[in-house]
């Protein structure tokens, strides 16, 4: 179960998710790189959650399976998320989600990602912001859907 009574001034515990498993993908250079950048702040508490470590069903299951509660704690422990994708293509207004305004977008076919460290760090600003916002929302009234 997640602390409710965190203090404002601990680390927002961020889950960096790479979210492709195909052969090839680039999520996880990407996320790599990420957790570079943001390893550098004090106010971020990272942990990788890289969908390729866990067997999830081909079909949704009547009873989640132990990998889909493995990911579930995983990603229950975190305040804020960042989804590592070569195309985004869920919808994260169905899940609930605050999104934010900045992300880094990378053409990986002509752009260094050393070139995206500005963009890293205005979404990272962000990301702090927000999550402390919901975090301090989340304490003092939960959300139920």
């Amino acid at each position: 179960m997640r602390e409710r009574d965190r203090s404002d001034t601990a680390p927002l515990r961020a889950a960096v998710i790479i979210g492709s498993t195909r052969e090839g993908r680039a999520g996880e250079k990407v996320g790599r790189w990420f957790m570079e950048r943001a390893a550098a702040r004090d106010d971020l508490e990272l942990a990788v959650v890289d969908l390729v470590d866990f067997d999830f069903p081909a079909r949704y299951p009547d009873r989640a399976t132990e990998q889909m509660r493995e990911f579930s704690t995983e990603v229950g422990r975190a305040d804020a998320f960042v989804v590592a994708v070569e195309q985004l293509r869920s919808v994260f207004t169905e899940l609930h989600t605050v999104t934010l305004r900045n992300g880094v977008s990378i053409n990986l076919l002509d752009e260094a990602l050393d070139d995206r460290d500005r963009a890293a760090g205005l979404m990272l600003d962000q990301l702090g912001w927000w999550g402390l916002a919901l975090r301090e929302a989340r304490a003092a009234r939960p959300y139920v859907s």
